[in-house]
């Protein structure tokens, strides 16, 4: 396990988590917790959310519009006596953060890249591959489509199109598209669009890490492999192991960290991956807290608390020993291969034996899980 991580627990700074209703933010809740840390939890405004039901939260702020949040940091949060530390947990909070940067970087503790505007920039799927390709990253063939352009002639099918930038399109809209017409009608709303082609993949990685010192320095756990995932060929991580990342060397961790480091950023990220025939091809990188972010919490690397500690100038030991591989399973989703016929009983129970992380339930805090299957059961 990893040793001497997390020595100092005199930590004064509120931390603010800025986030949705998912596993996503519950994973940095309770990362934060379990090092005694209660955060104040900032959600849109829902009938009810099942991670507000969690022990470790401090206090639940509901806003309406993203740009809400900045009003509200702004009233509340200025006069602390230490500043307080901001974590995002998706794409449009780590937008609407970077936007007003120069605003914010004297009052609170935040991830940036150096300069307002820069870490939306890289945001852009256009702009992230164009510096991939210049670190040396392999990107899969590319069109990049802005909205009313003619399509170009040269396509190949079959093609994966998604908008250019997560903040105006979701995973919803991330289409495979066998030919033209059906392109054509997957790329109709008025956004620009990335276009690749299409990868029959192998397997799929994900790198979950901390980058600070402006990209200068890391800490990364291991590498992510997807087992499976729901839904099934374009969704999240269902079933999964994150193991010692020499067992990959595909994944060209040098490379990586000259992206990162280009941008000048700073705070946790994820880098993910597609393998065919043993090379790597970059799909994206998200700068903010990834869906999977809990998991080197439960094996004893807890980044969202290292992260903390950097910002506050504590000292930041580095891991060794790291006990792999660790499985882990999103519990309430993988559960519904079995429900549709595509893994047996036996063998999801034997996945599920071997599982040392569950995203959604945790026995030290329960009830965000009870919460979620009653809202699923009654429809809440």
């Amino acid at each position: 396990m990893f040793k001497n991580l997390l020595v100092c627990k005199n930590m004064d700074n509120q931390v603010i988590v800025i986030g949705t209703d998912h596993h996503n933010t519950l994973g940095i809740i309770r990362s934060l917790g379990e090092e005694g840390k209660l955060p104040i939890v900032m959600l849109p405004n829902l009938k009810l959310a099942f991670i507000t039901k969690s022990k470790y939260i401090n206090k639940v702020i509901w806003f309406d519009k993203p740009n809400d949040v900045i009003d509200i940091l702004l009233r509340d949060y200025v006069n602390e006596t230490n500043k307080a530390i901001i974590i995002c947990a998706e794409d449009v909070s780590i937008s609407v953060i970077d936007s007003h940067y120069d605003l914010l970087k004297n009052l609170f503790l935040l991830p940036n890249a150096k300069k307002q505007g820069r870490i939306n920039y890289f945001l852009n799927k256009d702009n992230m591959h164009e510096l991939a390709m210049k670190v040396g990253l392999t990107v899969p063939k590319s069109w990049y489509l802005k909205s009313g352009d003619v399509l170009p002639t040269d396509i190949e099918f079959p093609c994966i199109s998604k908008p250019c930038s997560s903040i105006v399109g979701g995973k919803n809209e991330i289409c495979v598209n066998r030919n033209i017409r059906e392109l054509e009608v997957n790329i109709a709303s008025n956004k620009d669009f990335l276009v690749q082609a299409f990868i029959e993949k192998d397997y799929e990685l994900n790198i979950v890490a901390l980058a600070y010192n402006h990209g200068n320095d890391f800490i990364i756990p291991g590498v992510i492999r997807k087992i499976r995932e729901y839904p099934v060929n374009s969704g999240s991580s269902s079933f999964s192991v994150l193991d010692d990342y020499k067992n990959y060397p595909e994944i060209e961790l040098e490379k990586i960290k000259a992206f990162v480091g280009e941008i000048g950023y700073e705070g946790l990220f994820s880098v993910e991956f597609v393998v065919k025939d043993g090379i790597a091809y970059f799909l994206e990188i998200n700068m903010r807290n990834d869906g999977n972010g809990y998991v080197p919490t439960s094996m004893g690397i807890n980044l969202h608390y290292l992260w903390c500690k950097y910002l506050v100038g504590e000292p930041i030991v580095h891991p060794c020993n790291l006990n792999t591989p660790c499985y882990f399973m999103a519990d309430t989703r993988d559960w519904v291969h079995v429900m549709k016929g595509r893994v047996s009983m036996k063998r999801w129970l034997e996945d599920k034996k071997k599982t040392s992380c569950y995203l959604l339930y945790n026995g030290k805090d329960q009830k965000p899980f009870f919460a979620f299957i009653r809202n699923k059961i009654f429809k809440i």
